[in-house]
């Protein structure tokens, strides 16, 4: 894949209203309020029941990476 076309799933991301103007020009990135959670499942058709499953049924256990 070039260079230019990276691609990556992300979680939501939420903006803090109250932004601090820093003046050290050595911050390369702040981040605040990331996260990440991974969906487990106990078993690999869970994952599929879960796709088709037209009531939205949860199989899934949410994991906390972040």
């Amino acid at each position: 894949m070039p260079n230019n076309q990276i691609s990556e799933k992300t979680t939501s991301f939420h903006p803090t209203s109250n932004i601090q103007h820093q003046t050290s020009d050595n911050i390369a990135i702040k981040v605040e309020n990331l996260s990440k959670v991974y969906h487990l499942y106990d078993r690999p058709q869970d994952r599929l029941k879960e796709a088709l499953n037209p009531f939205k049924k949860s199989y899934h256990h949410d994991f906390h990476a972040i």
